[in-house]
């Protein structure tokens, strides 16, 4: 890419290359003339700082050449892109390391407590993922100091600088070493959880917009078939159908497809089997698997359903057009007047990116140990959502969202536009 440089010089670079944001970018210039290899060992310097929001500030506020704004979107890619064998990019530590840019020194950053609601958008990383494990509505809310050790387990890791799969690993041992306490902590009645899950869609379907059913109450009535993708052993599913019938929607069949076959599957499809349609039927729920080995073509047998779901599961689809290719086979399968509902989380930076992702590495890397794709850049903000399944052949008609709170997914409601796209 460059002239490289000599050792000796590289290290006088990276000593006067400060963690500051100033440093980072008055090393741009002589960044961008390093070699390929240079450039590598140069990363970790830079990626502490370039996870700083107010770097983001000075690239659309200070610095509009387009080759100057081109440069410093390389390093981002560079510093925060997908994880290789070769080259983790330690996404954790990168959440932790640029906080520590926000105090004079670059000592740790005190973790707060909001005096009013709270409102994650306010807090830096760090503190989100605080407030998610411990705060009164977080994810161990009947235990927090359990969830503040599991925070500073995380921190720990983050600060020495181990890759993501090193931090999972060492999550792994701490949760093994505390089976019984998070068992309890996370321990929520089955029964109570599908009842609040029925009431959230009941009150969706009931709250969208007489236009969306397209022809109102015959639509409720018409009698259809609903494809879970991404379903997790139907264990969603199975109250989500049951919102949508109490909702007064005629669902016959129910299809979950998804890549894993996870526990209790078939207890989930018995459950949903004893549930009975607004005229007394009962409905009949059917695992699919994918066709091919993409695991992004619907099979015929959910053609022309009435409603597809996708809860929380397309910023999985990592692979290059892999998503298009999904979205389009998904579009094929929607009855014309079907509707597509979607819940995503939504991002809008990298620090939100960085949020999402550390729970869902810490769910399926240490506890569920499933080799489920993620990639940091594949949360997406939701007019990022809006735009690449739009381009799919879908029309979005309603959303329901939280921008106070980016791990609280947002609904989408899509419907097939005119012309269906070609494939």
């Amino acid at each position: 890419m460059g002239t490289s440089i000599s050792a000796g010089a590289l290290q006088t670079r990276k000593e006067n290359l400060k963690p500051t944001i100033s440093g980072v970018v008055h090393g741009v210039t002589d960044f961008s003339r390093l070699s390929d290899s240079d450039q590598a060992n140069i990363l970790p310097r830079l990626r502490v700082a370039l996870q700083n929001d107010e770097f983001q500030r000075i690239q659309h506020d200070k610095y509009k050449e387009p080759s100057t704004r081109e440069l410093i979107s390389k390093l981002q890619n560079l510093s925060m892109g997908t994880q290789t064998q070769d080259k983790p990019s330690h996404t954790i530590a990168a959440m932790f390391n640029g906080d520590s840019l926000r105090t004079a020194g670059g000592g740790s950053v005190p973790v707060r407590w909001p005096s009013k609601a709270l409102d994650y958008s306010q807090l830096s990383g760090s503190e989100r993922l605080y407030q998610y494990l411990t705060s009164e509505n977080g994810l161990f809310s009947k235990n927090p100091e359990l969830g503040k050790s599991l925070y500073q387990k995380i921190k720990e890791g983050a600060q020495s600088e181990k890759s993501d799969d090193e931090i999972c690993i060492a999550l792994r041992a701490w949760y093994n070493k505390h089976a019984e306490a998070v068992t309890e902590a996370l321990n929520r009645d089955d029964n109570l959880r599908v009842k609040s899950r029925t009431l959230l869609f009941q009150n969706f379907i009931h709250a969208l917009p007489g236009s969306i059913l397209q022809s109102t109450t015959d639509w409720k009535r018409k009698e259809g078939q609903i494809l879970d993708v991404g379903c997790s052993g139907m264990e969603g599913t199975r109250s989500m159908v049951a919102g949508l019938l109490d909702a007064g929607v005629n669902l016959s069949k129910v299809y979950g497809i998804d890549i894993y076959r996870a526990a209790h599957l078939d207890q989930n499809c018995g459950e949903i089997n004893k549930l009975k349609t607004p005229s007394g039927k009962s409905v009949q729920a059917t695992p699919l698997l994918y066709e091919g080995d993409d695991h992004c073509t619907i099979p015929p047998q959910a053609q022309g359903s009435k409603i597809i779901t996708a809860m929380s599961v397309l910023h999985h689809v990592t692979k290059p057009g892999q998503l298009d290719k999904l979205l389009r086979s998904i579009h094929q399968s929607l009855d014309k007047d079907g509707i597509f509902i979607v819940r995503e989380l939504i991002a809008d930076d990298m620090t939100t990116k960085i949020f999402n992702l550390i729970p869902e590495l810490k769910f399926y890397r240490a506890f569920e140990q499933l080799p489920v794709p993620m990639d940091v850049n594949c949360y997406r903000s939701l007019d990022q959502w809006k735009d690449v399944i739009e381009r799919n052949g879908f029309k979005l008609i309603t959303v329901d969202h939280n921008p106070k709170h980016p791990f609280e997914p947002a609904m989408m409601v899509f419907s097939q536009k005119e012309k269906k796209p070609s494939k």
